[in-house]
């Protein structure tokens, strides 16, 4: 049940923080409200966490070391003394499982601290519609988080894409960036945002020198790229996944986590299809084989090091 007490009380607040409010309509601006009100008073820990439904927990997570001990070191911090606003950014090839990996420590996160932290995400479908709106999603959406009774984090997913630069941009792109930076600089206590990106050199350089702190997450290491083929493919015979050990090793391909996982489900998918044929099927090496030189043909037209598309 809605509290209309409050509602009234967010709206007055709301209202105030638009620069026309006039030119909007009485029942245009009480709809705005209600959805940021309710945006702001109904995503409670156990709904966010829901959303947050990674396979894998943090310490299932292969590789990227120093983002994890980061990140869990920051946010242990914040659940115990007030701090000041930190950006973080995490960089690397996509398919190395930085989305997965902030999501896991979040949804730790909430379930360990429910009282304290509230967590949102943004990307560039969040805050851009048109040039003329985007500078008033950005406003409204950072309103929110200023008004959270809770301390704050926010990841900001492709952020090449929402911070990207300045220099021969866009209309659209031009506005969002610049009102991002705004907000940035009217720093708001507590608030930890984690951004990640495999393009790094298309961000603003404004925003790029406030991170803290910015992250290699590499391309996994042949160890690390062997339990990872481990984790996904548990339902393969242990000598057929000895035979892709071998032939992962040795390929002229960097292989993500991205990658095997994709391969683990295209395995599954062949042995539910031949199921459904009332066939007793199991994965033979010439099929294995035959999936993985597809994959590796598919991968063909990528370059090696994300830092050469740059």
């Amino acid at each position: 049940m809605i509290d209309l007490q409050a509602f009234a009380k967010y709206k007055e607040e709301y209202k105030a923080t638009l620069s026309n409010p006039d030119l909007m309509t009485e029942e245009e601006l009480e709809d705005r409200a209600m959805k940021f009100f309710l945006m702001n008073t109904s995503e409670g820990p156990e709904k966010i966490v829901e959303k947050l439904t990674p396979m894998l927990s943090s310490v299932q997570i292969v590789g990227m070391d120093e983002a994890k001990d980061i990140i869990t070191r920051d946010i242990r911090l914040r659940a115990a003394v007030e701090t000041e606003q930190k950006l973080i950014l995490l960089e690397g090839p996509s398919g190395v499982a930085k989305t997965t990996l902030v999501e896991a420590i979040v949804k730790e996160s909430l379930i360990k601290y429910p009282d304290i932290f509230e967590f949102h995400r943004i990307d560039t479908t969040t805050i851009t519609r048109h040039v003329t709106t985007t500078a008033i999603l950005i406003n409204e959406f950072f309103y929110i988080i200023r008004s959270s009774k809770k301390k704050v984090i926010l990841f900001v997913d492709e952020a090449d894409e929402c911070f990207r630069t300045r220099y021969n941009a866009g209309a659209i792109a031009l506005e969002r960036t610049s009102n991002i930076m705004k907000q940035f600089n009217n720093e708001i206590p507590n608030l930890y945002i984690i951004c990640a990106t495999n393009r790094p050199k298309m961000i603003d350089k404004a925003i790029l020198e406030r991170f803290q702190s910015r992250i290699n997450c590499p391309m996994p290491t042949w160890p690390e790229l062997r339990n990872i083929i481990d984790l996904h493919m548990l339902f393969v015979k242990d000598k057929y996944r000895e035979s892709m050990h071998h032939y992962f090793i040795t390929s002229p391909f960097k292989w993500s986590g991205r990658d095997i996982q994709l391969l683990s489900k295209t395995f599954k998918e062949i042995i539910q299809s031949n199921k459904l044929d009332d066939s007793d099927y199991t994965l033979t090496p010439e099929i294995i084989t035959l999936e993985i030189t597809r994959k590796a043909s598919s991968k063909m037209h990528l370059k090696d090091d994300y830092l050469e598309d740059e």
